[in-house]
């Protein structure tokens, strides 16, 4: 059975709503063999000024964790969550810490 997930509108998207995902868990949407999934472990402020966004919004970060291997490219990624899809969320490979590969996406 296919259920139609909403994608998320980015600029809705802030750290409060973030917050309230740290813990779950998200599916990598590719053409990959093997399951992947990344669990969020943190969203918090950058210290970037916000008037240097052009946003007017508060900028912030999420930490993800995947598992050691394989290693995802630094690029454009889908994540796929219960009731959403969050479609080209730029990670940035951050380095392993011991349970894992963190990624980094940063929202501005």
């Amino acid at each position: 059975m296919t259920h139609e997930r909403e994608s998320a509108d980015f600029s809705r998207l802030d750290l409060a709503t973030c917050r309230a995902l740290v813990g779950e868990e998200f599916r990598l949407l590719a053409d990959i063999d093997e399951p992947f999934v990344l669990r969020l472990e943190s969203a918090a402020p950058t210290r970037r000024d916000p008037r240097e966004t052009g946003t007017g919004g508060r900028p912030f970060s999420l930490m993800v964790r995947g598992p050691s291997g394989p290693v995802l490219r630094q690029g454009m990624h889908d994540l796929e969550l219960p009731a959403m899809v969050l479609a080209g969320i730029f990670l940035v490979p951050v380095g392993p810490d011991g349970d894992g590969l963190l990624y980094e996406a940063v929202f501005t």
